[in-house]
């Protein structure tokens, strides 16, 4: 036997109007808090960027057939990092999310080895999270050592990023190993 479920509109009324299990509700309120959410997820998905690009810099400069510098495939290439973090972002998103890097990125190299470096990165994102009533703003701001190593014995390229002490990524490649041209 089927339920009959009636629910009035004054009861619905209740509830976007204010009142709700004896607690004060509020849209405006409710919007600002996913607001709040949402910007920390951005923020983690604009500092994941940042990683990338730090990592891709650092095989650029040293990996298997290393063609730019660290700083230099670093600087160039971050605004499109992140530019791709926010096309990302807002591809299924309620809110808006938004970016601008409040001044140019810092890298700077902290030591040479004979088979490798390490170089320091840092930038600050401004970040504005919007929907229909409510603006989340605020900074980010990200720092990483990136130690980029290949030796040409082994044929291996590794790449650590660390936080202060924390490791945030690693990985090790096995270059390909090049073939002699045949003679004629």
């Amino acid at each position: 036997m089927a339920a009959l479920v009636t629910v009035s509109f004054a009861s619905l009324a209740g509830l976007t109007l204010g009142i709700s299990g004896g607690k004060d509700f509020s849209l405006i309120s409710t919007e600002a808090q996913d607001n709040a959410f949402a910007f920390e997820d951005a923020s983690a998905f604009y500092s994941r960027a940042f990683d990338d690009c730090a990592a891709d810099a650092a095989y650029a400069s040293h990996g298997c057939l290393p063609g730019n510098t660290f700083c230099g495939y670093f600087g160039a290439n971050l605004p499109a990092y992140l530019d791709n973090a926010s096309r990302r972002l807002n591809a299924n998103s309620t809110r808006e999310i938004a970016y601008s890097l409040e001044e140019a990125a810092s890298c700077e190299e902290l030591s040479t080895q004979e088979k490798g470096a390490t170089y320091r990165v840092s930038a600050t994102v401004s970040l504005n999270v919007s929907s229909g009533n409510a603006i989340k703003s605020g900074r980010s701001s990200r720092m990483l050592d990136a130690e980029a190593t290949r030796d040409d014995e082994s044929g291996v390229f590794r790449m650590t990023l660390t936080e202060g002490e924390k490791a945030v990524a690693g990985y090790a490649v096995q270059c390909p190993t090049p073939t002699p041209s045949p003679t004629p």
